[in-house]
């Protein structure tokens, strides 16, 4: 069992190490196919946008899955006093976030991170804002992964999930690893689990939810 979840992780991070360059495309050249079917990507990064615009003053986010960093670029130009840390597993994620804030002039205002959120010591860091986008398709322990985000929150969490459909359902068969998909119910189950009492959900569609909850 041990040697199939390693080949699992292994297979999801060989997965995303060949996709930084084609990730990053449909967020700076979106296609017409990226815009229909990364409607809510998108919407992602406008209500983290909005909610860094209620919460101003908050200065640090925690960025979840950060890919190759270009919503955390893109927040950092536009808010002069946040400070990003991104985290992700595949390594040429990160590189090429790191040179992406390069470019921007940005590496004193974030750090990015190549490692697993569940795994990872944040030595008891404290963030404001908490951003999950795209990570809840792949999380097994869904419920330690909220409960983990809500004790590393002092304000305001965002997450991205995956709805149960026809389109979940031939993700699974297609990925090599396991991939997940939830249900209203389900989301709000997690999340009472986790403690958290006041939380929302902006988006509702078809393919996906958005939720944000508050401490």
């Amino acid at each position: 069992m041990k040697k199939l979840l390693r080949f699992k992780k292994a297979s999801l991070i060989d997965h995303w190490n060949a996709r930084s360059k084609l990730y990053a495309g449909k967020y700076l050249n979106p296609t017409g196919i990226d815009k229909l079917f990364w409607k809510n990507i998108y919407r992602f990064h406008n209500i983290t946008q909005s909610t860094l615009l209620k919460c101003e003053g908050k200065t640090l986010l925690l960025d979840i899955g950060c890919g190759p960093g270009i919503n955390a670029v893109n927040w950092l130009i536009q808010h002069n006093k946040l400070h990003i840390t991104g985290i992700d597993i595949a390594e040429h994620m990160i590189t090429y976030a790191q040179q992406k804030a390069t470019d921007f002039n940005l590496l004193q205002r974030c750090t990015f991170i190549c490692g697993d959120f569940m795994a990872y010591d944040f030595e008891n860091h404290k963030y404001d804002i908490v951003v999950a986008s795209g990570v809840t398709d792949y999380i097994e322990d869904i419920s330690s992964f909220v409960s983990r985000i809500a004790n590393m929150t002092q304000c305001t969490f965002i997450i991205s999930w995956p709805r149960k459909s026809i389109r979940s359902y031939f993700r699974k068969l297609w990925y090599p690893f396991p991939v997940f998909s939830y249900s209203r119910k389900h989301i709000m189950a997690i999340h009472h689990a986790a403690g958290v009492k006041d939380f929302e959900f902006a988006v509702e569609t078809y393919g996906a939810f958005i939720t944000i909850g508050r401490k």
